[in-house]
Protein backbone atom coordinates (compact mmCIF):
# COMPACT_ATOMS: atom_id res chain seq x y z
CA UNK A 1 0.00 0.00 0.00
CA UNK A 2 2.95 2.45 0.51
CA UNK A 3 4.27 1.98 -2.72
CA UNK A 4 1.05 2.39 -4.03
CA UNK A 5 0.63 5.72 -2.28
CA UNK A 6 4.25 7.01 -3.52
CA UNK A 7 3.40 6.51 -7.14
CA UNK A 8 0.31 8.65 -6.36
CA UNK A 9 1.34 11.26 -5.23
CA UNK A 10 4.47 11.29 -8.08
CA UNK A 11 1.41 11.21 -10.30
CA UNK A 12 -0.08 14.14 -9.02
CA UNK A 13 2.89 15.98 -8.40
CA UNK A 14 3.88 16.10 -11.92
CA UNK A 15 -0.09 16.82 -13.21
CA UNK A 16 0.74 19.94 -10.88
CA UNK A 17 4.03 20.45 -12.34
CA UNK A 18 2.31 20.82 -15.73
CA UNK A 19 -0.77 22.95 -14.56
CA UNK A 20 1.77 25.24 -13.84
CA UNK A 21 3.69 25.40 -16.88
CA UNK A 22 0.44 25.53 -18.73
CA UNK A 23 -0.55 28.89 -16.63
CA UNK A 24 3.10 30.63 -16.92
CA UNK A 25 2.92 29.89 -20.59
CA UNK A 26 -0.49 31.98 -20.75
CA UNK A 27 1.06 34.95 -18.27
CA UNK A 28 3.95 35.01 -20.62
CA UNK A 29 2.36 34.88 -24.15
CA UNK A 30 -0.47 37.78 -23.18
CA UNK A 31 2.22 39.74 -21.08
CA UNK A 32 4.23 39.48 -24.82
CA UNK A 33 1.66 40.65 -27.07
CA UNK A 34 0.48 43.72 -25.19
CA UNK A 35 3.31 44.99 -24.81
CA UNK A 36 4.32 44.99 -28.67
CA UNK A 37 0.75 46.80 -28.63
CA UNK A 38 2.11 49.82 -27.35
CA UNK A 39 2.31 53.32 -30.10
CA UNK A 40 4.50 55.95 -29.99
CA UNK A 41 4.87 59.08 -31.36
CA UNK A 42 6.91 61.90 -32.23
CA UNK A 43 7.23 64.86 -30.08
CA UNK A 44 7.50 66.90 -32.84
CA UNK A 45 4.09 65.88 -34.70
CA UNK A 46 1.99 66.86 -31.41
CA UNK A 47 4.23 69.47 -29.61
CA UNK A 48 4.49 72.95 -30.30
CA UNK A 49 8.29 74.25 -30.24
CA UNK A 50 6.83 78.30 -30.27
CA UNK A 51 3.85 79.01 -27.82
CA UNK A 52 1.92 81.63 -29.39
CA UNK A 53 1.92 84.04 -26.29
CA UNK A 54 4.83 86.61 -25.54
CA UNK A 55 3.83 88.53 -22.71
CA UNK A 56 6.96 90.77 -23.30
CA UNK A 57 5.53 93.07 -25.92
CA UNK A 58 2.44 95.25 -25.51
CA UNK A 59 0.83 98.22 -26.59
CA UNK A 60 -0.08 101.26 -25.14
CA UNK A 61 -1.50 105.31 -25.95
CA UNK A 62 1.65 107.89 -25.99
CA UNK A 63 0.54 110.44 -23.48
CA UNK A 64 2.19 114.16 -22.29
CA UNK A 65 2.64 115.08 -18.62
CA UNK A 66 3.40 118.60 -17.71
CA UNK A 67 3.94 119.42 -21.25
CA UNK A 68 2.29 120.15 -25.02
CA UNK A 69 3.85 120.05 -27.75
CA UNK A 70 2.51 121.22 -31.24
CA UNK A 71 2.97 119.35 -34.56
CA UNK A 72 2.19 119.94 -38.08
CA UNK A 73 0.03 117.39 -39.62
CA UNK A 74 0.01 116.66 -43.94
CA UNK A 75 -3.22 118.55 -43.72
CA UNK A 76 -2.10 121.75 -41.73
CA UNK A 77 -0.74 124.64 -43.40
CA UNK A 78 0.48 127.93 -40.98
CA UNK A 79 -1.13 131.07 -41.28
CA UNK A 80 0.86 132.62 -38.13
CA UNK A 81 2.84 131.53 -34.97
CA UNK A 82 1.80 133.86 -32.48
CA UNK A 83 4.82 132.93 -29.58
CA UNK A 84 8.38 133.10 -29.24
CA UNK A 85 11.68 130.55 -28.08
CA UNK A 86 11.75 131.51 -24.36
CA UNK A 87 8.22 133.05 -23.61
CA UNK A 88 6.17 132.52 -20.54
CA UNK A 89 2.77 131.27 -21.53
CA UNK A 90 -0.05 130.63 -19.45
CA UNK A 91 -3.05 127.88 -20.19
CA UNK A 92 -5.61 129.24 -22.66
CA UNK A 93 -2.99 131.22 -24.25
CA UNK A 94 -3.09 130.82 -28.32
CA UNK A 95 0.02 129.62 -30.16
CA UNK A 96 -0.53 129.43 -33.87
CA UNK A 97 -3.18 129.64 -35.93
CA UNK A 98 -3.53 127.30 -39.36
CA UNK A 99 -5.96 126.64 -42.30
CA UNK A 100 -8.33 123.87 -41.65
CA UNK A 101 -9.83 123.39 -45.43
CA UNK A 102 -7.47 119.89 -46.06
CA UNK A 103 -8.33 118.96 -42.09
CA UNK A 104 -11.71 118.50 -43.05
CA UNK A 105 -11.12 116.68 -46.46
CA UNK A 106 -8.47 114.18 -44.68
CA UNK A 107 -11.51 113.64 -41.41
CA UNK A 108 -13.99 112.13 -44.05
CA UNK A 109 -11.48 109.75 -45.48
CA UNK A 110 -10.69 108.65 -42.31
CA UNK A 111 -14.09 107.99 -41.29
CA UNK A 112 -14.46 105.30 -44.45
CA UNK A 113 -11.23 104.28 -43.52
CA UNK A 114 -12.73 103.18 -40.36
CA UNK A 115 -15.60 101.58 -41.47
CA UNK A 116 -13.74 99.27 -43.85
CA UNK A 117 -11.78 98.27 -41.02
CA UNK A 118 -14.59 97.21 -38.90
CA UNK A 119 -16.34 95.15 -41.40
CA UNK A 120 -12.45 93.30 -41.73
CA UNK A 121 -12.49 92.91 -38.42
CA UNK A 122 -16.40 91.49 -38.55
CA UNK A 123 -14.82 89.22 -41.07
CA UNK A 124 -12.06 87.91 -39.06
CA UNK A 125 -13.54 87.20 -36.12
CA UNK A 126 -16.70 85.15 -38.15
CA UNK A 127 -13.81 82.81 -39.79
CA UNK A 128 -12.21 82.28 -36.16
CA UNK A 129 -15.27 81.54 -34.84
CA UNK A 130 -15.74 78.75 -37.78
CA UNK A 131 -12.03 77.83 -36.83
CA UNK A 132 -12.88 76.53 -33.54
CA UNK A 133 -15.54 74.26 -34.63
CA UNK A 134 -13.28 72.21 -36.04
CA UNK A 135 -12.03 68.93 -34.22
CA UNK A 136 -8.88 67.32 -34.29
CA UNK A 137 -9.02 64.20 -36.71
CA UNK A 138 -11.98 64.92 -37.87
CA UNK A 139 -12.45 66.25 -41.72
CA UNK A 140 -13.44 69.40 -42.61
CA UNK A 141 -16.78 69.84 -44.71
CA UNK A 142 -17.40 72.78 -47.37
CA UNK A 143 -15.10 76.52 -47.13
CA UNK A 144 -12.05 76.25 -45.05
CA UNK A 145 -10.32 78.68 -43.18
CA UNK A 146 -7.63 80.68 -44.97
CA UNK A 147 -8.90 79.48 -47.99
CA UNK A 148 -6.56 80.50 -51.40
CA UNK A 149 -9.36 81.35 -54.40
CA UNK A 150 -8.47 80.17 -57.33
CA UNK A 151 -6.78 82.54 -59.70
CA UNK A 152 -9.48 83.81 -62.56
CA UNK A 153 -7.88 84.13 -65.94
CA UNK A 154 -9.60 87.53 -66.33
CA UNK A 155 -12.17 89.20 -64.09
CA UNK A 156 -15.77 89.53 -65.38
CA UNK A 157 -17.21 92.27 -66.73
CA UNK A 158 -20.67 93.22 -67.49
CA UNK A 159 -21.82 92.34 -71.87
CA UNK A 160 -23.63 95.37 -72.13
CA UNK A 161 -23.00 99.34 -71.57
CA UNK A 162 -26.29 100.63 -69.33
CA UNK A 163 -28.16 103.05 -70.75
CA UNK A 164 -28.09 106.02 -69.14
CA UNK A 165 -28.63 109.46 -69.91
CA UNK A 166 -25.75 112.00 -69.48
CA UNK A 167 -26.64 115.21 -67.49
CA UNK A 168 -27.04 118.43 -69.50
CA UNK A 169 -24.21 120.45 -68.67
CA UNK A 170 -25.19 124.73 -67.54
CA UNK A 171 -21.49 125.47 -68.81
CA UNK A 172 -20.05 125.44 -72.16
CA UNK A 173 -18.63 122.53 -73.87
CA UNK A 174 -15.15 123.76 -73.30
CA UNK A 175 -15.98 124.56 -69.43
CA UNK A 176 -17.03 121.24 -68.95
CA UNK A 177 -15.52 119.70 -65.82
CA UNK A 178 -13.25 116.49 -65.98
CA UNK A 179 -14.32 114.20 -65.75
CA UNK A 180 -18.07 114.69 -66.22
CA UNK A 181 -20.74 112.77 -64.52
CA UNK A 182 -22.20 110.15 -66.25
CA UNK A 183 -25.63 110.52 -64.75
CA UNK A 184 -27.88 112.37 -62.46
CA UNK A 185 -28.86 115.86 -61.29
CA UNK A 186 -26.76 116.50 -58.63
CA UNK A 187 -29.75 115.90 -56.18
CA UNK A 188 -30.83 113.36 -53.03
CA UNK A 189 -32.60 110.65 -54.82
CA UNK A 190 -30.97 111.53 -58.76
CA UNK A 191 -26.97 112.14 -57.51
CA UNK A 192 -24.15 112.51 -60.31
CA UNK A 193 -22.72 109.43 -60.80
CA UNK A 194 -19.10 109.37 -61.46
CA UNK A 195 -16.04 106.41 -62.09
CA UNK A 196 -13.87 107.51 -59.26
CA UNK A 197 -10.15 106.22 -58.84
CA UNK A 198 -9.43 104.38 -55.47
CA UNK A 199 -7.78 107.35 -53.10
CA UNK A 200 -8.56 110.08 -55.92
CA UNK A 201 -9.21 113.21 -53.24
CA UNK A 202 -12.06 115.62 -53.59
CA UNK A 203 -9.96 118.72 -54.10
CA UNK A 204 -11.17 122.27 -53.36
CA UNK A 205 -11.21 122.85 -57.47
CA UNK A 206 -13.22 119.75 -58.32
CA UNK A 207 -15.85 120.54 -55.24
CA UNK A 208 -16.12 124.02 -56.81
CA UNK A 209 -16.74 122.79 -60.27
CA UNK A 210 -19.66 119.90 -59.41
CA UNK A 211 -21.39 122.69 -57.82
CA UNK A 212 -21.41 125.32 -60.34
CA UNK A 213 -22.43 122.74 -62.60
CA UNK A 214 -25.69 122.16 -60.74
CA UNK A 215 -26.33 125.74 -61.48
CA UNK A 216 -26.41 129.53 -60.29
CA UNK A 217 -27.38 129.23 -57.24
CA UNK A 218 -26.56 126.11 -56.11
CA UNK A 219 -25.32 125.57 -52.83
CA UNK A 220 -24.96 121.88 -52.42
CA UNK A 221 -24.76 118.95 -55.13
CA UNK A 222 -25.18 115.30 -54.45
CA UNK A 223 -22.89 113.06 -56.07
CA UNK A 224 -22.18 108.87 -56.33
CA UNK A 225 -18.43 108.00 -56.43
CA UNK A 226 -18.11 104.42 -58.02
CA UNK A 227 -14.52 102.28 -57.70
CA UNK A 228 -15.04 99.84 -60.59
CA UNK A 229 -12.19 97.05 -62.09
CA UNK A 230 -10.89 98.64 -64.81
CA UNK A 231 -11.92 101.76 -64.02
CA UNK A 232 -15.17 100.74 -66.87
CA UNK A 233 -18.88 101.04 -66.83
CA UNK A 234 -18.69 97.44 -67.41
CA UNK A 235 -16.61 96.55 -64.70
CA UNK A 236 -17.72 95.29 -61.81
CA UNK A 237 -18.43 96.98 -58.97
CA UNK A 238 -15.76 97.12 -55.92
CA UNK A 239 -17.00 100.21 -53.94
CA UNK A 240 -19.33 103.04 -53.61
CA UNK A 241 -19.70 106.52 -51.95
CA UNK A 242 -22.71 108.80 -51.41
CA UNK A 243 -21.20 112.28 -51.26
CA UNK A 244 -23.12 115.76 -50.54
CA UNK A 245 -20.57 118.93 -51.24
CA UNK A 246 -21.40 122.50 -49.98
CA UNK A 247 -20.60 125.56 -50.62
CA UNK A 248 -20.98 128.35 -47.86
CA UNK A 249 -19.16 131.62 -48.58
CA UNK A 250 -16.62 130.83 -50.59
CA UNK A 251 -15.35 127.52 -48.91
CA UNK A 252 -16.39 124.40 -49.82
CA UNK A 253 -16.63 120.67 -48.04
CA UNK A 254 -18.06 117.58 -48.14
CA UNK A 255 -19.85 115.09 -45.71
CA UNK A 256 -20.23 111.24 -46.46
CA UNK A 257 -24.18 109.85 -46.79
CA UNK A 258 -23.14 106.54 -47.01
CA UNK A 259 -20.72 104.03 -48.26
CA UNK A 260 -20.99 100.30 -49.44
CA UNK A 261 -19.14 97.68 -50.56
CA UNK A 262 -19.36 94.62 -53.09
CA UNK A 263 -21.64 94.62 -56.49
CA UNK A 264 -24.82 93.95 -54.33
CA UNK A 265 -26.48 97.85 -55.24
CA UNK A 266 -25.13 98.20 -58.99
CA UNK A 267 -26.64 101.90 -59.57
CA UNK A 268 -25.96 100.97 -63.18
CA UNK A 269 -26.84 97.74 -63.12
CA UNK A 270 -30.11 97.55 -60.67
CA UNK A 271 -31.77 94.28 -62.46
CA UNK A 272 -28.79 92.18 -62.46
CA UNK A 273 -29.91 90.25 -58.97
CA UNK A 274 -33.22 89.50 -60.68
CA UNK A 275 -33.49 88.66 -64.04
CA UNK A 276 -37.01 87.12 -65.88
CA UNK A 277 -35.07 84.08 -66.93
CA UNK A 278 -36.85 80.88 -65.79
CA UNK A 279 -34.91 79.31 -62.11
CA UNK A 280 -33.79 76.41 -62.03
CA UNK A 281 -34.12 73.78 -59.58
CA UNK A 282 -31.43 73.67 -57.19
CA UNK A 283 -29.53 70.56 -56.95
CA UNK A 284 -28.44 69.70 -53.07
CA UNK A 285 -24.58 69.41 -53.26
CA UNK A 286 -22.54 67.17 -51.24
CA UNK A 287 -19.80 68.60 -49.44
CA UNK A 288 -16.47 67.87 -50.36
CA UNK A 289 -14.16 66.30 -47.79
CA UNK A 290 -11.35 68.79 -46.66
CA UNK A 291 -7.81 67.97 -44.87
CA UNK A 292 -7.73 66.36 -41.38
CA UNK A 293 -5.72 68.89 -39.09
CA UNK A 294 -4.17 67.69 -36.11
CA UNK A 295 -4.62 69.26 -32.79
CA UNK A 296 -1.75 71.55 -32.91
CA UNK A 297 -2.84 72.51 -36.49
CA UNK A 298 -5.46 73.64 -35.25
CA UNK A 299 -4.06 75.70 -32.23
CA UNK A 300 -1.53 77.17 -34.84
CA UNK A 301 -4.45 78.31 -36.89
CA UNK A 302 -6.29 80.24 -34.85
CA UNK A 303 -3.33 81.75 -33.09
CA UNK A 304 -2.38 83.07 -36.70
CA UNK A 305 -6.34 84.22 -36.86
CA UNK A 306 -6.24 85.66 -33.38
CA UNK A 307 -2.81 87.82 -34.16
CA UNK A 308 -4.97 88.72 -37.48
CA UNK A 309 -7.56 90.17 -35.24
CA UNK A 310 -5.46 91.78 -32.60
CA UNK A 311 -3.56 93.93 -35.66
CA UNK A 312 -7.16 94.88 -37.38
CA UNK A 313 -7.86 96.02 -33.52
CA UNK A 314 -4.74 98.25 -33.48
CA UNK A 315 -5.06 99.25 -36.42
CA UNK A 316 -8.71 100.24 -35.78
CA UNK A 317 -7.78 101.79 -32.46
CA UNK A 318 -4.63 104.29 -34.20
CA UNK A 319 -7.10 104.87 -37.01
CA UNK A 320 -9.61 106.16 -34.51
CA UNK A 321 -6.94 108.38 -32.46
CA UNK A 322 -6.12 110.21 -35.86
CA UNK A 323 -9.82 110.67 -36.29
CA UNK A 324 -9.83 111.85 -32.86
CA UNK A 325 -7.23 114.49 -33.52
CA UNK A 326 -8.41 115.70 -36.80
CA UNK A 327 -11.73 116.80 -35.72
CA UNK A 328 -9.81 118.80 -33.22
CA UNK A 329 -8.18 120.55 -35.80
CA UNK A 330 -11.29 120.71 -38.00
CA UNK A 331 -13.37 122.24 -35.20
CA UNK A 332 -10.85 125.13 -34.35
CA UNK A 333 -7.92 126.37 -36.44
CA UNK A 334 -6.19 128.41 -33.36
CA UNK A 335 -4.08 125.98 -31.12
CA UNK A 336 -3.86 127.15 -27.46
CA UNK A 337 -1.66 126.15 -24.42
CA UNK A 338 -3.04 123.58 -22.07
CA UNK A 339 -0.29 124.38 -19.84
CA UNK A 340 1.54 127.11 -17.85
CA UNK A 341 5.34 126.63 -19.10
CA UNK A 342 8.56 128.23 -21.04
CA UNK A 343 8.01 128.29 -25.08
CA UNK A 344 11.33 126.30 -25.56
CA UNK A 345 10.97 125.50 -29.39
CA UNK A 346 9.61 127.41 -31.80
CA UNK A 347 10.70 125.79 -35.32
CA UNK A 348 10.26 127.53 -38.89
CA UNK A 349 7.27 125.35 -40.65
CA UNK A 350 8.77 125.96 -43.74
CA UNK A 351 11.68 123.95 -42.61
CA UNK A 352 11.67 120.20 -43.17
CA UNK A 353 12.36 119.67 -39.84
CA UNK A 354 9.15 120.98 -38.91
CA UNK A 355 7.32 117.39 -40.71
CA UNK A 356 9.13 115.21 -38.40
CA UNK A 357 9.88 117.67 -35.22
CA UNK A 358 7.36 119.51 -32.98
CA UNK A 359 7.06 123.34 -34.78
CA UNK A 360 6.11 124.81 -31.14
CA UNK A 361 7.26 122.81 -27.68
CA UNK A 362 5.66 124.17 -24.51
CA UNK A 363 7.42 122.40 -21.03
CA UNK A 364 7.74 122.79 -17.59
CA UNK A 365 9.89 119.87 -16.87
CA UNK A 366 7.48 117.18 -17.91
CA UNK A 367 8.06 114.29 -20.60
CA UNK A 368 6.07 111.91 -21.90
CA UNK A 369 4.68 108.54 -20.61
CA UNK A 370 2.41 105.57 -22.29
CA UNK A 371 1.25 102.56 -20.06
CA UNK A 372 1.52 98.93 -21.16
CA UNK A 373 0.66 95.60 -19.56
CA UNK A 374 2.38 92.50 -18.82
CA UNK A 375 1.26 88.75 -17.96
CA UNK A 376 0.80 86.88 -14.83
CA UNK A 377 3.82 84.66 -15.84
CA UNK A 378 6.03 87.60 -16.83
CA UNK A 379 5.74 89.98 -13.75
CA UNK A 380 8.34 88.45 -11.51
CA UNK A 381 10.64 89.32 -14.15
CA UNK A 382 10.09 93.03 -14.72
CA UNK A 383 10.97 95.61 -12.31
CA UNK A 384 10.67 99.44 -11.93
CA UNK A 385 13.86 101.04 -13.09
CA UNK A 386 13.64 98.54 -16.10
CA UNK A 387 14.67 99.96 -19.59
CA UNK A 388 11.72 99.41 -22.07
CA UNK A 389 11.74 100.51 -25.94
CA UNK A 390 9.02 102.63 -27.12
CA UNK A 391 8.36 102.66 -30.88
CA UNK A 392 5.49 105.10 -32.64
CA UNK A 393 3.27 103.05 -35.19
CA UNK A 394 2.23 106.15 -36.66
CA UNK A 395 5.63 107.70 -37.78
CA UNK A 396 7.82 104.85 -36.55
CA UNK A 397 9.93 106.62 -33.98
CA UNK A 398 11.30 104.82 -31.41
CA UNK A 399 13.12 106.05 -28.02
CA UNK A 400 14.55 104.11 -24.56
CA UNK A 401 11.83 104.74 -21.63
CA UNK A 402 12.44 103.68 -18.35
CA UNK A 403 9.75 101.68 -16.07
CA UNK A 404 8.61 103.81 -13.20
CA UNK A 405 5.90 102.28 -11.63
CA UNK A 406 4.34 99.03 -12.04
CA UNK A 407 0.92 98.55 -10.30
CA UNK A 408 0.12 94.91 -8.04
CA UNK A 409 -4.03 95.44 -8.81
CA UNK A 410 -4.85 93.21 -12.41
CA UNK A 411 -6.50 94.60 -14.91
CA UNK A 412 -10.30 94.06 -15.31
CA UNK A 413 -12.54 93.30 -18.33
CA UNK A 414 -11.86 92.86 -22.35
CA UNK A 415 -8.50 94.47 -22.05
CA UNK A 416 -7.80 96.31 -25.30
CA UNK A 417 -10.73 94.95 -26.74
CA UNK A 418 -9.00 91.52 -27.77
CA UNK A 419 -5.35 92.06 -27.54
CA UNK A 420 -4.10 89.67 -24.96
CA UNK A 421 -5.51 86.10 -23.80
CA UNK A 422 -8.52 86.10 -21.69
CA UNK A 423 -7.33 83.26 -19.18
CA UNK A 424 -4.34 85.50 -18.00
CA UNK A 425 -4.23 88.16 -16.18
CA UNK A 426 -2.44 91.14 -17.13
CA UNK A 427 -1.21 93.91 -14.89
CA UNK A 428 -0.45 97.54 -15.69
CA UNK A 429 3.16 99.46 -15.59
CA UNK A 430 3.74 102.98 -16.56
CA UNK A 431 6.76 103.91 -18.95
CA UNK A 432 8.15 107.44 -18.55
CA UNK A 433 10.09 109.29 -20.96
CA UNK A 434 11.95 112.56 -20.96
CA UNK A 435 10.77 115.96 -23.54
CA UNK A 436 13.03 115.02 -25.69
CA UNK A 437 11.73 111.92 -27.17
CA UNK A 438 10.35 112.48 -30.36
CA UNK A 439 6.59 111.51 -29.64
CA UNK A 440 3.38 113.13 -30.56
CA UNK A 441 0.33 112.75 -27.93
CA UNK A 442 -2.28 110.30 -28.91
CA UNK A 443 -0.31 108.38 -30.58
CA UNK A 444 0.01 104.81 -30.56
CA UNK A 445 3.02 102.75 -29.88
CA UNK A 446 4.38 99.10 -29.41
CA UNK A 447 6.62 98.37 -25.74
CA UNK A 448 9.01 95.89 -25.92
CA UNK A 449 11.35 94.63 -22.81
CA UNK A 450 14.30 92.66 -23.36
CA UNK A 451 14.75 89.61 -20.22
CA UNK A 452 17.84 89.50 -19.37
CA UNK A 453 17.73 85.52 -18.33
CA UNK A 454 18.94 83.21 -21.24
CA UNK A 455 16.37 81.94 -23.41
CA UNK A 456 15.19 78.41 -23.04
CA UNK A 457 14.72 75.60 -25.43
CA UNK A 458 11.62 74.44 -24.05
CA UNK A 459 8.16 73.57 -26.27
CA UNK A 460 4.77 72.81 -25.28
CA UNK A 461 2.99 69.15 -25.92
CA UNK A 462 -1.07 69.01 -24.71
CA UNK A 463 -1.30 68.10 -20.69
CA UNK A 464 -3.24 64.53 -21.51
CA UNK A 465 0.48 63.42 -22.76
CA UNK A 466 2.14 64.40 -19.03
CA UNK A 467 1.15 62.15 -15.83
CA UNK A 468 1.57 62.97 -12.45
CA UNK A 469 2.41 61.14 -9.57
CA UNK A 470 3.93 62.05 -5.94
CA UNK A 471 3.78 65.93 -6.82
CA UNK A 472 6.69 64.78 -9.97
CA UNK A 473 5.81 64.92 -13.49
CA UNK A 474 6.60 62.19 -16.01
CA UNK A 475 6.38 60.40 -19.55
CA UNK A 476 6.74 57.03 -21.18
CA UNK A 477 9.38 57.73 -23.67
CA UNK A 478 10.63 55.26 -26.47
CA UNK A 479 14.35 54.87 -25.22
CA UNK A 480 17.17 52.64 -26.34
CA UNK A 481 16.40 49.70 -27.93
CA UNK A 482 12.83 50.78 -28.70
CA UNK A 483 11.97 49.59 -25.18
CA UNK A 484 9.95 52.07 -22.82
CA UNK A 485 11.31 54.60 -20.10
CA UNK A 486 9.98 56.07 -17.43
CA UNK A 487 11.39 60.07 -17.84
CA UNK A 488 10.84 62.68 -15.00
CA UNK A 489 9.92 66.08 -16.74
CA UNK A 490 10.69 69.63 -16.09
CA UNK A 491 7.38 71.22 -16.28
CA UNK A 492 6.52 75.11 -17.28
CA UNK A 493 3.62 76.67 -17.68
CA UNK A 494 0.20 75.64 -18.05
CA UNK A 495 -1.97 77.36 -20.33
CA UNK A 496 -4.87 76.50 -22.20
CA UNK A 497 -4.61 72.70 -21.67
CA UNK A 498 -0.73 73.15 -22.86
CA UNK A 499 1.85 72.50 -20.78
CA UNK A 500 5.54 73.61 -21.46
CA UNK A 501 8.08 71.03 -21.24
CA UNK A 502 11.60 72.78 -19.84
CA UNK A 503 13.55 69.48 -19.42
CA UNK A 504 13.33 65.36 -19.28
CA UNK A 505 12.11 64.88 -23.41
CA UNK A 506 13.09 66.96 -26.87
CA UNK A 507 11.37 67.62 -29.69
CA UNK A 508 13.12 64.22 -31.32
CA UNK A 509 11.88 62.20 -28.69
CA UNK A 510 9.05 59.58 -29.22
CA UNK A 511 6.09 59.44 -26.76
CA UNK A 512 3.73 56.73 -25.79
CA UNK A 513 -0.16 57.33 -26.00
CA UNK A 514 -2.69 57.02 -24.25
CA UNK A 515 -1.97 55.67 -21.12
CA UNK A 516 -3.01 52.42 -19.12
CA UNK A 517 -2.34 50.31 -16.83
CA UNK A 518 -0.63 47.67 -18.64
CA UNK A 519 2.45 50.24 -19.92
CA UNK A 520 5.42 49.71 -17.99
CA UNK A 521 9.42 50.06 -18.88
CA UNK A 522 11.13 47.75 -20.88
CA UNK A 523 7.69 47.23 -22.90
CA UNK A 524 8.55 46.99 -26.58
CA UNK A 525 7.22 50.16 -29.19
CA UNK A 526 5.74 50.77 -32.25
CA UNK A 527 5.14 53.85 -34.45
CA UNK A 528 1.77 54.97 -34.24
CA UNK A 529 -0.43 56.31 -36.73
CA UNK A 530 -1.81 59.99 -35.83
CA UNK A 531 -5.06 59.68 -37.24
CA UNK A 532 -5.64 57.17 -35.20
CA UNK A 533 -4.38 59.02 -32.09
CA UNK A 534 -6.53 62.05 -32.65
CA UNK A 535 -9.75 60.05 -33.83
CA UNK A 536 -9.54 58.61 -30.49
CA UNK A 537 -8.61 61.69 -28.33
Amino acid sequence: MAKLNGKKILKFVIIAFIIIAIIVGIIVFFATRKKVEVSVYSVRDVGNENYWENNSTSQGMIKEDKMQSVYLSSTQKVEKVLVKEGQNVKVGQPLLKYNTTLSNLELERKQIEIKKQELELDKAQKELAKIQTYKPGEPIYGSLPEEEPLPEEKPKFHDTVPNITPPTPVVSAENEMKPAPLTGEGTQDKPYMFIWEENKEYNQEFMKDVIERAGIGKAEVVALFMIREDNSMTGNLISSSKIKFTKKDDNYSFSILGAWTGDENDPLYPNDQNTNEPVEPVMPEIPEVGPIYTASELKQMSVEKENEINDIVLNIKVAKSELKKLKEEAKNNTVYSKIDGIVKTVLNHEDETAKTKPIILVSSGGGYYVQGRVGEFDLNKVKVGQKVNVQSYESGNSNEGIIEKISDVPLTGNYYNGLGNNNVSYYPYTVKLDDSANFKEGEYASLEFIFEEEKTNSFYVTSAFVLSENGKNYAYIAGEGDKLEKRELNIGKNMHGMVEIRGGMTMDDRIAFPYGRNIKEGTPVVDGSLEDLYSGM
